[in-house]
């Protein structure tokens, strides 16, 4: 009798173990799903965060999407199943946007836990050569790039007539915040709208994305663009690229004033992929020391105000606004479409 007790303590002990390395293994159905929108300045250092998430919480496969921001919001408007439970955008004035029209649309829909996770700001970045000539100064001024979107050549400039025309760089202020961001600093420099004929003219096609956007712009190198605007964030992280590439580092440039843009989280209630506790979970996780650390390692500013590990000497020197509201990029957005 005590034998066959003892058989079956271990029977059981077996069938225990048996289902904790079956629940904890990647292909296992016990496995829960938790779907993220993620902004493409985000993309690099979630692969780090996705494995360390994923060893505390092994029974949390975290599935990640990259999106231009204004994208990520216009997908979470849409009643699915299949909608990210968790959402990270660039700008939290896209979160405050998207609650209002939540609550006017889906009635069992709202975002919850909405929380910082970590900011940057908009710079500039330009091949050190064509820096010099455009901001001979050395420090980046409106009145300069405005001179040169009006000349468009860079014989006109001062530059070499082999540079060509003059290209300028930002993402689809449509689709990507930081191209909103650009045009709205650029506005403000002006002080008129009908600079935006300017702005829009000078660009061609631009991509959905700022990474995309900044990638591009550093294959091709000189002469196909000559200052683009991006994050900080992500102009820290490819700037050894941009050296690799073509022989030296881009310049990263500040305009001054600059915007400021926050990084937020929030969990979606209603019809998505993955529970509300583990978007909380994760929302945690990413507001943690060992996280905060992570992200000011790939360029990113804490939530505690904490500049990146790589920060230019200027980085804190320039007036960091904070950032525009919706009614303000709606307003920059009309005069785009209007330019078409």
């Amino acid at each position: 009798m005590a034998q066959s007790l003892s058989h079956r303590r271990w029977l059981s002990l077996a069938i225990i173990a048996g289902a904790l390395a079956i629940a904890i293994a990647p292909w296992s159905p016990w496995r829960r799903t938790l779907r993220v929108a993620i902004g493409s300045e985000l993309e690099q250092p979630m692969r780090e965060l996705e494995a360390s998430f994923e060893r505390r919480h092994p029974h949390i496969n975290l599935i990640w999407q990259v999106q231009g921001s204004q994208d990520m919001v216009n997908q979470a408007l849409e009643p699915s199943q299949n909608r990210p439970r968790v959402l990270i955008p660039a700008s939290q004035e896209l979160l405050k946007s998207l609650q209002l029209r939540l609550r006017r649309q889906q009635a069992q829909t709202s975002l919850h836990a909405i929380k910082p996770v970590a900011s940057t700001v908009l710079v500039a970045v330009s091949w050190p050569e064509r820096a010099a000539v455009l901001f001979d100064q050395g420090s980046f001024r409106w009145s300069s790039l405005s001179k040169a979107l009006k000349r468009k050549w860079w014989k006109d400039l001062g530059g070499e007539p082999s540079w060509g025309r003059f290209n300028l760089r930002t993402s689809d202020p449509l689709r990507s915040n930081s191209g909103q961001l650009a045009l709205l600093l650029w506005l403000r420099s002006q002080g008129n709208d009908a600079a935006i004929q300017t702005w829009r003219g000078a660009l061609y096609l631009p991509p959905r994305s700022t990474d995309i956007m900044l990638r591009e712009f550093i294959a091709t190198g000189p002469n196909d663009g000559d200052i683009a605007f991006a994050y900080e964030c992500d102009a820290l992280y490819r700037a050894e690229e941009s050296r690799t590439r073509h022989g030296s580092r881009y310049r990263v440039l500040y305009p001054d004033p600059t915007y400021e843009t926050v990084l937020t989280a929030a969990v979606l209630k209603g019809p998505a992929e993955g529970s509300l506790s583990d978007g909380e979970r994760l929302l945690r996780f990413l507001r943690a020391a060992d996280q905060q650390q992570l992200l000011r390692n790939w360029g990113f500013r804490s939530v505690d105000g904490q500049l990146p590990e790589d920060a230019e000497t200027d980085a804190g020197l320039v007036e960091v606004l904070p950032p525009p509201d919706q009614q303000l990029r709606d307003q920059a957005l009309r005069l785009w479409q209007q330019a078409s």
